[in-house]
């Protein structure tokens, strides 16, 4: 029996994270799909022992082809960063994205225009050396609350 585009699901841990990590997730939707009767086919992919990014694309990309249907893709981390570039190579072939904490690229390069340039970083991991929390709450007021009451901070 085939599945539909809609019950067949792919899971990307991150980097060096084994892909035992969605094992409870799966569990879970598992059980709830048999009280609607419903049933998924589940695909966890690792990255474990893979070094370089094009290895881990061409190993995802693998399971991709292969499909018949459109695949759903919970991607953690790193993971994340591969659902996107395979989104990009194959959109007829990936209906949902479920990106969980995905990287990003902050410092400016040619190839990226947005982000702050090398010099804010380096003055940011000179300020961690020197005084982690100030850089913690400097952090968390300028991108998340704007006054330094609601920060949780371990002493």
């Amino acid at each position: 029996m085939g599945f539909s585009r809609d019950k067949s699901v792919l899971w990307l841990s991150g980097w060096s994270v084994p892909s035992d990590i969605w094992n409870n997730q799966i569990f879970l939707l598992n059980k709830e799909a048999k009280k609607e009767k419903n049933c998924f086919s589940h695909k966890k992919i690792d990255f474990n022992n893979i070094k370089h990014l094009k290895d881990i694309i061409e190993k995802v990309s693998l399971v991709i082809q292969k499909e018949k249907n459109n695949q759903h893709i919970v991607a953690w981390s790193m993971g994340a960063m591969v659902a996107l570039t395979l989104y990009s190579l194959y959109p007829d072939k990936i209906f949902t994205l479920n990106l969980i904490a995905p990287p990003f690229s902050f410092l400016k390069s040619n190839k990226n225009n947005f982000g702050y340039k090398k010099i804010v970083f380096d003055i940011m991991k000179e300020s961690l050396r020197k005084d982690k929390k100030k850089l913690y709450i400097t952090l968390i007021t300028k991108f998340f609350v704007k006054t330094k009451k609601y920060i949780l901070t371990n002493g």
